[in-house]
């Protein structure tokens, strides 16, 4: 009985470590690739040529480098860019949701389209699907919230980055006594 289930746990183990091994040796090249496309403004260039299906979905051509910055690098690098953007650029309730919801439909593709077709998947099928799959979602969404005028209020972000202060305002605020 104990041979049996510690065979098991070392069998479970070898496996992990295979599969572990096989994504390692798809996902760290290409986290090299995408750091390269980002460092060169690789990431920046896609978003340029995304500003006018942005327009299309209803939303200001500037999303593009967010919704880029997902199919090339992840979602918590979107966040950031996301944050970074809206001050200068406010998007209603429904043009947020219509930007998720395409970032959750085509995100991190270099990693996961690899694996897709290591999986057996086409490597093109699933990228089309993915990309047309996203704008269209994006688009019909676009179109419903539009149409019955539904989420146009303006969306509040709860993280907004902290607004630089004057170099005057910080010393004048230190010098005050605490009472």
């Amino acid at each position: 009985m104990k041979s049996s289930s510690v065979e098991f746990i070392r069998k479970l183990f070898l496996e992990a470590f295979e599969i572990s091994g096989s994504l390692f040796r798809i996902m760290i090249p290409l986290i090299v690739i995408v750091k390269i496309l980002q460092e060169t403004g690789g990431v920046a260039f896609l978003g340029k040529l995304l500003a006018p299906v942005m327009e299309i979905v209803g939303l200001p051509g500037s999303m593009g480098l967010v919704w880029a910055t997902a199919m090339v690098v992840n979602i918590y690098a979107a966040m950031i860019v996301f944050i970074s953007l809206i001050a200068a650029n406010p998007l209603t309730v429904a043009q947020t949701t219509v930007l998720a919801l395409m970032i959750l439909v085509a995100h991190n593709l270099p990693v996961e389209l690899r694996i897709a077709q290591k999986a057996g998947v086409r490597l093109r099928y699933m990228a089309v699907l993915r990309l047309c799959g996203a704008f269209l979602f994006g688009w019909l969404t676009f179109r419903i919230y539009h149409l019955g005028g539904w989420l146009q209020g303006l969306n509040t972000t709860k993280l907004m980055p902290p607004v630089e202060e004057s170099a005057s305002a910080s010393e004048e605020m230190h010098a005050r006594p605490i009472k």
